[in-house]
């Protein structure tokens, strides 16, 4: 596992003012001006404040009961949601008296059912949310409770031990000013990228993947499989070319910096920076190769679905420690081939990865209290976490090992195969699937213990409301040239390239950009306040 590394001067230095000018341990949310009331909700709080007692909350005795609607992110639909919720609801009822809608929704229906639902004002007392997939968006719209509020902090009443197992990094690395608008999932701090690839191809033909450190170094290998593997996409794109192997962080309409330097802080657009256009035109040889599935830039990409059917040969993810991802995607398409990676950027923690996966409490919620108790218990009940990541005992799952707990997913099960386990409560009490590798939480206690945190961690451009109408004339102007520059797809590399900037010039890229500059150097100074 690669951790970046500079002097640990710099490192303490960068952590200290990042800590001590947003808030203490207590993730209290500060005076921003900022509406952070909470809606009236029934009033079920016990007569003893729970925080003056050693419990995590009020006694399942001393509450009505609720059922809680809980919008879950998943990779599909199972049709055995049913038999898992009545093993789930007694575990729940026993601790908190309340009993759990799930309600699960995949990746091609998350955005419109969710955002429908909401504005609708139809109670949801949990939903799954993002720094990458809409958390800023729906902040800014109001949809969130923030769940630190001085005047009632739900955090430090219902979830006191989350908080201190989650540590200063996550919790306040998730803030928008000095707020936590969800809890994160405790899970790896930092995230790199690299390439994931069939292993069972690449021990077919001898090829050594061991010796690939860039996008340039697989064409020999794209190329015996190309000739060998008809039904194989050599080399398989996200539409927006996927290159995860670039450093980089994304604030706001491709406007960010990278992260292999700690100390950048120079705003600059994904599309002008040299190793991004290096790998772009790199795409462009392959897809003219044959290389790149010439969909790949269309509706049709389907880069989900050939991650499940394994019909590729490698590709560019996100990864985890000890070869988390391969085994994450092997588990999630139900071990019917193999998989490996490697690593090629660094572990560093920016803000995107501490608010990388979260649960939030809506403000439809109805019991907002009742949510937050949920949440705990989703961190601290290994049970109730087992269930919803394993499923049930001989259905879903066989135990291999007791001491430690080691299982195996039956194979053919929908219920594995359809969970997210990232999304779910403290990993670290997640069992360990026989296939995975038996470090793989000390992987991730390291990520959160070791990885160097970028000079920008906690920095959000939540100024994107004032920037509407250049935003929607970006997305206009890239809706024409980023899937066919990200894939490949484009005859003449030069002059499409050309035409993107001027359309994006046009649309007011660098209004945006500028302020996102001004904007950042202010949030840096008074990091040093």
């Amino acid at each position: 596992m690669k951790i970046y590394s500079k002097t640990m001067l710099v490192l303490l230095l960068a952590l200290t003012l990042i800590l001590t000018s947003v808030i203490g341990c207590s993730p209290t949310a500060q005076e921003t001006g900022d509406d952070v009331s909470t809606p009236a909700t029934e009033d079920e709080t016990p007569a003893d404040d729970p925080a003056d007692d050693d419990t995590e909350g009020p006694v399942a005795a001393d509450l009505e009961p609720y059922e809680l609607t809980y919008y879950m992110l998943v990779n599909s639909i199972t049709p055995d949601l049913d038999m898992v919720m009545e093993k789930v609801d007694p575990i729940v009822e026993s601790e908190i008296n309340a009993t759990v809608d799930l309600v699960m929704l995949d990746w091609g229906t998350w955005e419109e059912r969710f955002n429908t639902a909401i504005n609708a004002g139809e109670k949801i007392d949990i939903a799954f949310t993002a720094d990458w997939y809409g958390y800023l968006d729906s902040v800014a719209n109001n949809f969130f409770l923030p769940l630190n509020d001085p005047e009632d902090n739900l955090l430090e009443k219902y979830a006191p031990k989350v908080i201190e197992q989650l540590g200063e990094g996550f919790v306040i690395g998730s803030q928008i000013n000095g707020v936590n608008y969800g809890v994160p999932t405790d899970k790896e701090f930092a995230v790199n990228g690299g390439f994931v690839w069939n292993k069972d191809l690449a021990d077919k033909y001898n090829l050594d993947m061991s010796s690939v450190e860039s996008v340039e170094d697989l064409e020999p290998m794209l190329k015996v499989i190309k000739e060998n593997e008809p039904n194989v996409i050599p080399y398989l794109v996200e539409q927006g070319g996927g290159m995860y192997t670039i450093p980089s962080v994304d604030f706001f309409k491709g406007l960010g910096v990278s992260y292999d330097d700690l100390e950048d802080t120079e705003i600059k657009w994904y599309w002008e920076r040299e190793d991004v256009l290096a790998m772009a035109r790199t795409h462009q040889k392959y897809y003219k190769e044959g290389y790149i599935h010439k969909e790949a830039y269309t509706e049709n990409n389907r880069y989900n679905d050939h991650l499940l059917e394994g019909d590729f040969f490698v590709t560019q993810q996100p990864l985890k420690p000890f070869k988390g991802k391969s085994n994450e995607l092997m588990s999630a398409a139900g071990n019917k081939f193999q998989l490996d990676e490697k690593e090629i950027t660094p572990y560093v923690a920016v803000s995107v990865h501490a608010g990388g996966s979260m649960l939030a409490i809506p403000r439809t919620s109805e019991n907002p209290e009742r949510a937050m108790m949920f949440i705990n218990m989703m961190h601290t009940n290994e049970e109730l976490v087992n269930l919803l990541v394993w499923g049930i005992e001989g259905v879903h799952h066989e135990v291999v090992q007791e001491e430690p707990k080691l299982v195996k997913a039956v194979e053919g099960n929908t219920w594995t195969t359809s969970i997210l386990p990232w999304t779910i409560g403290n990993v670290f009490n997640h069992w360990l699937g026989d296939h995975e590798d038996p470090n793989k939480h000390e992987g991730f206690r390291i990520t959160k213990e070791e990885a160097p945190k970028h000079i920008t961690l906690g920095y959000r451009f939540l100024h994107a409301a004032d920037y509407q109408a250049e935003a929607a004339a970006y997305d206009n102007a890239m809706a024409e040239f980023s899937w066919i520059m990200g894939t490949g797809a484009v005859n003449d590399f030069d002059a499409t390239h050309a035409k993107m900037v001027e359309a994006v010039e046009a649309a007011g890229l660098r209004k945006i950009q500028e302020a996102m500059q001004e904007d950042l150097n202010a949030w840096l100074e008074n990091q040093n306040n």
